[in-house]
């Protein structure tokens, strides 16, 4: 009988021997948050970041100390004063002063629990002052936490940004994503369901400590703790505020961030990457994305209170990574990546009212899970391109490539016992083989050949919905092949292709409604190159 592996974690108190010695780096467990060990714990992570973590300074890299390279202020920001039990705050209108903040990034909840808003009719008295007292919890604690860190500014959304005026938000929006990664540091309040909760939200009781000796040069210095590890790490993205879509550029962007969970404070900064660092020193997944790809499938997870936000919510990454990109952005898309970035999958997704603005080209245009086939979900990594892509403006695509007429008809329940069905039974291994991995119990559509009626491939289309059980026309656009890999003799070559049906709306465009994945090699060897405008 094989036994199970248990894990512990090696922590001793703050400023112990097994610590300061730098043989355990593990504090805690704490019972609270707020308790003044755990806040110990945080202002060394701070001070130990600005410190010595050159990556982590504004700007990026700067050799200087971070007092001598203060970043602009938002446009307004709340002043928590410099008496650390100031009974008021204010808001207050930077008008391009420097100096560092922190930034709060928090669930605001349901409409019954929205947090305290700046309006038209409250501006002018929350420049007048903000009484403590009337903040919700999570307001109170992260003015609680700026003040500890002596930061005199505090950037909250709610008030911050004039709610009710179009304008403002117009103008505060775009702007969000250089606010937190200019930010001294960002506070989420990642346990919280709603700004009533607080940061320092109630801890899940730690599991049973078992006390040993810490010895030095053999001789007993204090004592240590083994406590047993959670199976599953907890990871801030299972957090209640991970769930959020706002959050992911928040978190991102943010140079400098501490969480605040059910199960205790976690660090994550630029040095640490897409980690972040329990108290007890283990490191558990943080900020999972490193490429657009990995945005647009982490980020079109998460929830949106507002659809119509879909691109505003990313729109502060996207202007960040424009500085160090010679391509072009549009709709969701970078142009140095097509065809492979108009190439997503939608995983049971949907095209509701609200996202009719957005181009059918785009991952915007839809609401629900989107992956990308990109060249790393291809086995061998080889993709050969057969099309140009160009993307005109905001709304139009452009692709010159071979395109034929095909029938998509409704299939279900696919798993891998269909792909032993023509014309798949030969398949040794491709992206085909794979899709079950993905798209598991969801509904799929077999593409077939208007003239004959065989199966020519599979078809994952983008409004889960908006197809009934009958057989539809559309156009099959051949963008990239799957080719075969020459250490991998007889895998099957595939086709990926776009789909597209005519604009009932625009005459002379077409409008995407899927992706296929096309074995019939025969398929598109006879056709000539055509251009398609799709919107």
């Amino acid at each position: 009988m094989t036994g199970m592996m248990v894990h512990f974690s090696i922590t001793a108190g703050k400023g112990s021997p097994a610590v300061t010695s730098g043989n355990v780096l593990g504090v805690g467990p704490f019972a609270d948050s707020a308790s003044a060990e755990a806040l110990s714990v945080l202002e060394g992570w701070v001070n130990e970041c600005v410190a010595d973590h050159e990556e982590c300074r504004w700007p990026k890299f700067s050799r200087g100390k971070e007092e001598e390279t203060k970043p602009e202020l938002p446009t307004r920001v709340i002043d928590v004063g410099t008496d650390a039990d100031g009974a008021t705050v204010r808001l207050v209108e930077t008008k391009g002063r420097r100096d560092h903040y922190a930034a709060l990034s928090h669930c605001w909840g349901p409409p019954t629990k929205q947090p305290l808003c700046t309006l038209k009719a409250t501006f002018l008295q929350h420049l007048a002052g903000i009484p403590v007292s009337s903040l919700p919890k999570t307001f109170r604690d992260a003015v609680a936490i700026t003040r500890l860190l002596n930061l005199r500014y505090l950037w909250i959304d709610s008030l911050c940004i004039i709610q009710d005026d179009k304008n403002d938000w117009s103008m505060e929006a775009p702007r969000m994503g250089s606010l937190y990664s200019r930010a001294y540091l960002v506070i989420a309040a990642s346990g919280a369901r709603d700004s009533s909760e607080g940061c320092f939200v109630h801890r899940i009781a730690p599991n049973d400590s078992i006390k040993i000796p810490y010895k030095a040069d053999g001789i007993q210095d204090g004592d240590i703790l083994l406590t047993v590890r959670n199976r599953y790490l907890p990871e801030p993205s299972l957090q209640p505020l991970g769930r959020r879509a706002w959050v992911l550029q928040e978190w991102v962007l943010a140079r400098r961030l501490i969480h605040f969970t059910s199960t205790g404070l976690m660090w994550s900064c630029h040095r640490l990457g897409k980690e972040a660092m329990q108290e007890d020193g283990t490191v558990v997944r943080g900020n999972e994305v490193n490429s657009w790809d990995n945005i647009i499938e982490s980020y079109t997870i998460r929830d949106l209170t507002y659809l119509s936000d879909k691109l505003a919510a990313v729109e502060g990454i996207s202007n960040e990574m424009q500085g160090s990109r010679k391509d072009r952005y549009f709709s969701g898309v970078w142009t140095g990546e097509l065809p492979q970035e108009v190439f997503w999958i939608g995983r049971e997704t949907r095209r509701p009212d609200e996202l009719r603005g957005f181009p059918t080209w785009s991952w915007a245009s839809t609401h629900g899970a989107c992956l990308t086939w990109t060249p790393t979900r291809i086995i061998g990594g080889r993709l050969s391109i057969h099309s140009k892509c160009e993307i005109e403006d905001e709304s139009t695509l452009v692709v010159t490539g071979k395109g034929r007429e095909c029938l998509i008809k409704k299939w279900t329940h696919l798993v891998h016992d269909h792909l032993r069905e023509p014309p798949f039974s030969e398949h040794k291994t491709s992206s085909i083989s794979s899709l079950p991995v993905h798209f598991y119990k969801t509904v799929v559509h077999h593409m077939l050949d208007p003239t004959t009626g065989n199966i020519i491939g599979i078809a994952v289309l983008d409004d889960k919905d908006g197809f009934s059980d009958g057989e539809y026309q559309c156009a099959s656009l051949f963008l990239m092949r799957e080719d075969e890999h020459p250490s991998r003799p007889g895998e099957q070559i595939v086709y990926l292709a776009l789909l597209v049906r005519v604009s009932s709306e625009n005459p002379g465009y077409y409008q995407r409604i899927g992706v296929g994945f096309i074995v019939d090699m025969e398929w598109f060897q006879r056709e000539g190159a055509q251009k398609f405008k799709i919107n």
